[in-house]
């Protein structure tokens, strides 16, 4: 994955506040070169006219500021924040210099301004300014504090306050409005305009997941993988592979991890080679990729920098991925079944079903967000918390989005599982006479 949009994202360029444009080159005449080698806990972040210069994965960075650079006597305030909230996170890499955008220029020292935000993933924040003196002598509202807004899903108003968030169904489905990607936790909406990120995205959906997908993550060979980096507390490489989204274009897009088979390398941007006896010598090992998909990679002994290593040669899906991994690594063939007379289960919370004549194991628990295994209508499927109902609520309909590109309201239906419990499952669309409402959220 591309690491440019990560600095420029920790720089401050989402708040508002900041508007980058990353060179990466040097100027004439400048004291710090481009990709030289620096000490991120010592180094400190300045100023070169209107260039940033920090230090990143130990290499010096150039910034180019379209607004301006400017330097204070103390750096700004770290503060804890939200898991998704990334814009806060890049809060805490900021050091005494920053880029400003004109709009942040300011006259009353000390002057404290309040507003309500959205970040660009959509979470609403009362964000506190004030104006403060750079080393020069020039004054701009600086980022001072911040709360969220109802959680992060208020919605702010014209004139910057805080209103209560949108209310929307239980069993609302995640989905794209145009260039907005809209979802609801909670009985909440949430909605990100992908186009306010620092570099605009796009919405679409990849691997059955509406989000915003970035420009800088597209490829250009389907199916090519890639190590993002190394979790060196648990001994797993990252991975990305070139899927296919709906609009057409190929990006690189998160599969999961690999257990590495002697830890991460000291830099922990993958995993570190393990020696191996036998020049030539191969080793196969099965793993789970996602919650259903399973691979095998293979690994040859080759030679190095002068030592026998085991080097990842091939990665193949195991029976075309559907396949399971034995205790030992090893890849099991998926069993044949009978889809008349297959009955679909749930072993603990692993969906098992018999599709095109062979057994498909779902594992929901390993979701980006662990789900619920439930057989309804036969089939065991994978259910959020959002999509449980009540046996009070048996047969309810509900409208669970408003497409205004298809102009389709999809309905979901509460119904009763083998468990005896209540899920809401799809239950079809209908037409929008007059089109969706503003919020996407039903036919006007």
């Amino acid at each position: 994955m591309k690491k440019r949009f990560g600095l420029c994202f920790a720089l401050l360029c989402v708040f508002g506040m900041t508007s980058c444009d990353d060179s990466g080159s040097d100027k004439a005449g400048g004291s710090y070169q481009d990709g030289a080698p620096c000490d991120t806990s010592t180094f400190e972040q300045t100023c070169e006219g209107n260039v940033l210069i920090v230090c990143y994965n130990s290499k010096i960075e150039r910034v180019n500021c379209s607004g301006t650079c400017a330097s204070f006597a103390q750096p700004a305030k770290p503060e804890s924040c939200d898991e998704e909230d990334e814009d806060c996170k890049a809060q805490q890499s900021l050091g005494n210099s920053s880029c400003f955008a004109s709009s942040k220029y300011c006259s009353v020292e000390n002057e404290v301004v309040v507003r309500c935000e959205t970040a660009p993933a959509g979470i609403t924040r009362m964000v506190t300014y004030q104006c403060q003196k750079s080393l020069d002598g020039r004054m701009f509202y600086r980022w001072l504090s911040s709360e969220q807004c109802y959680n992060g899903y208020g919605v702010c108003s014209a004139d910057n306050k805080c209103l209560e968030p949108i209310v929307c169904e239980n069993g609302y489905e995640t989905h794209c409005e145009g260039n907005i990607l809209k979802k609801c936790n909670k009985n909440r909406l949430r909605a990100s305009d992908c186009a306010s990120y620092t570099t605009p995205r796009v919405c679409s959906v990849i691997d059955e997941v509406p989000q915003c997908l970035s420009p800088e993550d597209e490829c250009t060979t389907e199916g090519e993988e890639i190590v993002t980096g190394c979790i060196a507390n648990s001994g797993k490489e990252r991975l990305s592979v070139c899927t296919r989204a709906e609009n057409g274009k190929l990006y690189y897009n998160s599969a999961g991890t690999r257990l590495c088979q002697g830890g991460c390398n000291e830099d922990a941007t993958a995993c570190k080679p393990v020696s191996c006896p036998v020049i030539g010598a191969i080793q196969k090992k099965c793993r789970l990729q996602g919650t259903s998909i399973t691979y095998e990679d293979t690994y040859t002994c080759t030679e190095r920098d002068g030592a026998s290593v085991f080097v990842l040669t091939a990665s193949e899906k195991c029976d075309n991925g559907h396949g399971t991994c034995s205790e030992d690594g090893q890849c099991i063939p998926a069993e044949n079944c009978e889809t008349k007379s297959f009955e679909s289960r749930c072993d603990d919370s692993t969906a098992v079903n018999c599709t095109s004549k062979k057994v498909r194991y779902n594992h929901c628990d390993l979701a980006s967000t662990p789900k619920i295994c439930a057989v309804v209508d036969d089939k065991a499927k994978c259910f959020s918390d959002s999509e449980i109902c009540s046996a009070g609520l048996e047969d309810q309909i509900l409208i669970s989005s408003c497409n205004a590109t298809y102009n389709k309201e999809f309905l979901k239906k509460c119904t009763k599982a083998k468990d005896g419990n209540f899920y809401y499952v799809s239950a079809g669309s209908r037409e929008c006479a007059n089109g969706c409402n503003a919020e996407g959220t039903r036919c006007n």
